[in-house]
């Protein structure tokens, strides 16, 4: 039998605070994918913190501005097009985790497209000017023995 959620816990989990700072997070995986689509490799690289890392599954792994540079410039190649299935955030001070299921269209460089997607997990800070970037990024996490 299901049960509901006591009125306090209920009143907790619908703080205003905690909606606001979601909201913020899934702004931010938003615009990212948003300038991914764009082809703007500097809205895409402005999501991410110094020294971020992005584990791109069978491409590897990127490790700061120059590696995340290249890679990104040769993924905005395929002209990607990104949809995600929903998000989910937990937030702790200024950190959070972004979870979200993701699928894309991307050029095959032959006139043709081919489908990618995944489960993606990303680690995220509070900048002190309050902006979230990522930190850590794993658009692959079920991919674990790539």
């Amino acid at each position: 039998m299901k049960r509901a959620l006591p009125l306090a816990l209920a009143a907790v989990t619908a703080l205003p605070v905690a909606a606001d700072e979601a909201t913020a997070i899934q702004a931010r995986v938003d615009a990212a994918a948003a300038a991914m689509q764009a082809g703007d490799l500097d809205g895409v690289l402005s999501g991410y913190a110094p020294g971020a890392v992005v584990d791109f599954g069978a491409q590897g792994i990127a490790r700061g501005e120059a590696e995340l540079t290249a890679a990104y410039g040769a993924f905005l190649g395929a002209e990607p097009a990104i949809a995600f299935g929903g998000h989910k955030v937990l937030v702790a001070g200024d950190l959070a985790l972004h979870f979200s299921d993701w699928t894309a269209e991307l050029s095959d460089g032959a006139g043709g497209k081919v489908s990618d997607g995944g489960f993606s997990v990303v680690l995220m800070r509070r900048d002190p000017d309050g902006q979230w970037r990522m930190v850590i990024d794993a658009p692959y996490a079920t991919a674990i023995g790539h």
